[in-house]
């Protein structure tokens, strides 16, 4: 059988995909060093009003652009998710690296930007925790795929990728509100304390469907026997 003229294609994008997770992650963090030293600098310099005023306009400009930058890239990795899967299938182009990277990128497109998020944040408790439990969750369970334990019990569930959704959709939210944030550097209390809880409610169905997996390892369902 002929393969495919673009059977490289699938996992090309997956490829891409993991360094869209490592440069979505950058720019979170290229964003607040920025922005830490611009502040720190019109903090320290004896600059008049209209200097300071303007330098918080170049950071308000700087975390928007880059923020829209880091946005689009995200939503371009979350659509290769999905294409390189569907184009493997369509073009049976699967292939034993395919299966190997893609769980990788698809935990490295979470995973890198919600620690880039909690870095960002000086490792705050309440953004870290959560950030750590959907991380620990996606390694330990891709790390179980890849040691063979009862592959018929790790079947990804619906649940699973309802809890992959919502990850993507905290991030993406993440820069929603990034980009909302005025010269004064703070956001009404409400649109934060509905992303924490966002994020604390996305990180109690990772460690959900966790447990789940872990359980169904523990307990492999028992072979029917023949009858005579």
């Amino acid at each position: 059988m002929q393969r495919h003229p673009l059977y490289w294609l699938p996992n090309a994008l997956t490829c891409l995909r993991c360094f869209m997770a490592g440069f979505v992650a950058w720019s979170i963090i290229a964003i607040a060093r920025q922005e830490a030293h611009m502040l720190a600098f019109t903090s320290e310099a004896d600059l008049p009003l209209a200097a300071k005023e303007a330098h918080a306009a170049v950071i308000v400009e700087f975390r928007r652009f880059w923020g829209m930058i880091g946005f689009v890239v995200f939503a371009l990795s979350a659509i290769t998710d999905w294409l390189d899967g569907f184009l493997a299938r369509e073009w049976d182009a699967t292939s034993r690296f395919g299966r190997l990277l893609d769980p990788i990128a698809d935990k490295m497109i979470v995973g890198l930007p919600l620690l880039a998020i909690a870095a960002s944040s000086d490792w705050s408790f309440a953004i870290t925790l959560p950030a750590a439990i959907i991380v620990f969750r996606d390694v330990l369970i891709t790390v179980l795929r890849f040691s063979g334990f009862d592959a018929s019990a790790m079947t990804v569930t619906f649940l699973a990728k309802i809890k992959t959704f919502a990850e993507m959709i905290v991030i993406a939210i993440f820069f929603v509100l990034l980009a909302m944030l005025g010269p004064d550097y703070v956001l009404r209390d409400e649109l934060t304390a509905f992303w924490l809880i966002t994020l604390w409610l996305v990180a109690a169905l990772s460690a959900y469907t966790g447990i789940k997996y872990l359980i169904a390892i523990a307990n492999p369902p028992k072979p029917v026997a023949e009858e005579a």
